[in-house]
C-alpha cells in the first residue's frame, strides 16, 4: 500500500458513512484506511463494520490529538493522509495525488459545505512548485491563507517520523500549533491547484459551541498556541522580515478567535491580549494596517466592535447579491 488514510472519530456515526463511502470510492486503489474511534458510544462500531478491510482500533476517550498520534503509530505506508469523520473527499483526490512525488508535504485546496452539504466557501492556498519549507509557509501567511488544519495535506511518513511530530494530548485546536510547524521543517512542499477535500460546517463546531467548559478550553488552548508558536519562530526564524510576516499572520489569527467569545470570556480574553500588547510587536503596511493597530492600542474592544459591524454588513451584502442573483 501506498497512502494511510487516517479517520479519527468520535460520537460522529451520524455522518461518518458518507466520509467513509467517499474513501471507499477513489479512483486510485493503493490505500488503506485506518479508523481510530475516540471512545465514541453510538452506533461508530457497527458502521465501520459494513466496510471490509478497514483497521479500527477502539480507544478509551483522551482527545482528537492524542488519537491522532495513535492513528500515525500505526502507519506503515509512505504516505498519509487525514479525512475528519464529518467531512468527505472527492473520487479523484488520491488519483490527483499520484502525479506528484518527492515531497515531504503535498497540500490542496478545500471547500467548506453547510450542513446540507452546499458550498459555502472555497478555501484557497497559495498554489506552488516544490519549495522549502520555510519559504512556503510565508507564502501561506503573507496571504492569510486558510491552512492550520491537519487535513488538506499529504505527508511523508518518514519525514513525520523522523521529526517526532505531536498533536498536543492537553490543549485542543492542536492543529493550529503543530501545522505551521510541521511545514516549516518540511524540506520540500507542494502545493497543488486542486480541491481535494469537503469540510463540513455544523452547529456544534468547536467555535461556537455554548458549554462554558468548552469554551474556556478552547480559549486557554488558543492563548498557548499563539505563545508557543511566538517563541518558537523567535527561536528558529533567522530572517526579521520573516519572522515579522509570521508574527502578522499569529495575530491576525488571535484577534480572530476573539470575534467568537461574548460575555464574561471575550472580557477575560480582552486581559490577556492587553498582557501580551501584542499589535506593537507587529509592522502593518497600508490605511487599514495603520488603523487596525491604532483601534487595537487605543481599546482591544473597540477593534472588535468595528470588525463585527463590518462584517455583519458585509455577510448582509453577500447575502442580498447573492438572492439577486436568482
Amino acid at each position: 500500500m501506498k497512502y494511510s488514510i487516517l479517520v479519527v472519530t468520535y460520537n460522529n456515526g451520524k455522518y461518518l458513512k458518507k466520509c467513509l463511502d467517499s474513501i471507499f470510492n477513489q479512483t486510485y486503489k493503493n490505500f488503506e484506511v485506518i479508523v481510530v474511534d475516540d471512545g465514541s458510544t453510538d452506533n461508530t462500531k457497527q458502521i465501520v463494520n459494513k466496510y471490509m478491510g478497514i483497521k479500527y482500533f477502539y480507544k478509551k476517550n483522551t482527545g482528537v490529538g492524542d488519537s491522532r498520534n495513535f492513528a500515525i503509530s500505526k502507519v506503515k505506508t509512505p504516505y498519509f493522509l487525514f479525512v475528519d469523520s464529518d467531512d468527505y473527499i472527492p473520487n479523484d483526490l488520491l488519483e490527483e495525488c499520484e502525479k506528484y512525488s518527492n515531497y515531504d508535504v503535498l497540500s490542496f485546496k478545500a471547500i467548506k459545505v453547510d450542513e446540507n452539504y452546499n458550498e459555502i466557501e472555497k478555501l484557497d492556498k497559495k498554489i506552488f512548485d516544490v519549495m522549502d519549507g520555510e519559504t512556503a509557509l510565508r507564502h501561506y501567511m503573507e496571504s492569510f491563507d486558510f491552512f492550520l488544519v491537519p487535513w488538506g495535506y499529504v505527508y511523508k511518513t518518514s519525514f513525520f517520523k523522523k521529526n517526532n511530530f505531536k498533536y498536543s494530548k492537553v490543549y485542543v485546536m492542536e492543529d493550529v500549533e503543530l501545522t505551521p510547524i510541521i511545514i516549516f521543517k518540511s524540506k520540500k512542499v507542494i502545493s497543488i491547484n486542486y480541491y481535494g477535500y469537503y469540510y463540513f460546517q455544523s452547529n456544534e463546531s468547536i467555535t461556537r459551541t455554548s458549554n462554558n467548559e468548552k469554551i474556556l478550553l478552547n480559549m486557554q488552548s488558543f492563548l498557548h498556541h499563539y505563545d508557543f508558536l511566538v517563541d518558537y519562530f523567535k527561536t528558529n526564524v533567522e530572517d526579521s522580515e520573516t519572522f515579522y510576516v509570521y508574527l502578522l499572520n499569529l495575530t491576525n489569527l488571535i484577534l480572530w478567535y476573539g470575534s467568537t467569545l461574548k460575555g464574561i470570556y471575550f472580557k477575560k480574553y480582552i486581559k490577556e491580549l492587553k498582557k501580551r500588547k501584542l499589535m506593537k510587536n507587529v509592522r502593518v503596511s497600508g490605511i487599514i494596517g495603520y488603523l487596525k493597530k491604532a483601534f487595537c492600542i487605543i481599546d482591544y474592544r473597540l477593534y472588535y466592535f468595528l470588525y463585527r459591524t463590518i462584517r455583519q454588513r458585509y455577510r448582509s451584502y453577500k447575502k442580498w447579491k447573492k438572492q439577486r442573483k436568482k
